[in-house]
């Protein structure tokens, strides 16, 4: 799902609500009739992802679950990385702080070896960052704000770097 943006509370959301229902819907129709293996576990991240920012977060949490316990299995890693960063957030979302964190230090790990994640680490380290603010780790929380807004700097993601600055400013 690429048309989104953050609203007040840092919460990714669709920039048109019906569109993203309707991409639901469809990403639903699309995993019954799927028959192979790989394109059925990117649908699962997909569905993971749109049911995430539509804040279906149940759905969300098993469909994300399913595509990276999958991902695991099949070795598929660019979708355990996507997963775990999605479930990473997720769990932010609902303030489950040590899931979060434990998801998304691994996208960190990961991408330090594997540089082809690097553009999607900005979004990772907003995400700490807002973990440790709600935990009142506001030290952890400048820290990676920075690293995020540092990123997005260098990945040209104009919109994100908007987002992290006026982060920084919360903390």
């Amino acid at each position: 799902m690429e048309n989104t943006f953050f609203d007040e509370s840092f919460l990714e959301r669709p920039v048109n609500l019906d569109e993203a229902k309707k991409e639901l819907i469809n990403l639903k129709q699309r995993l019954e009739k799927e028959k192979d293996s790989l394109r059925i576990i990117e649908i699962n991240l997909d569905i993971g992802r749109v049911s995430r920012v539509l804040n279906l977060l149940e759905d969300a949490e098993n469909s994300l679950l399913c595509a990276h316990e999958e991902a695991k299995k099949y070795k598929y890693a660019d979708i355990f990385f996507s997963s775990a960063k999605e479930l990473g957030i997720l769990y932010c979302i609902q303030k489950r702080y040590t899931k979060s964190d434990d998801y998304l230090s691994k996208c960190v790990k990961i991408s330090s070896k594997a540089k082809q994640y690097k553009d999607q680490l900005a979004k990772v380290f907003l995400y700490l960052a807002i973990s440790k603010k709600d935990q009142r780790q506001s030290s952890y929380a400048t820290e990676y704000t920075q690293n995020a807004i540092e990123l997005s700097i260098e990945m040209g993601k104009l919109d994100l770097l908007e987002v992290c600055k006026r982060f920084l400013h919360s903390i």
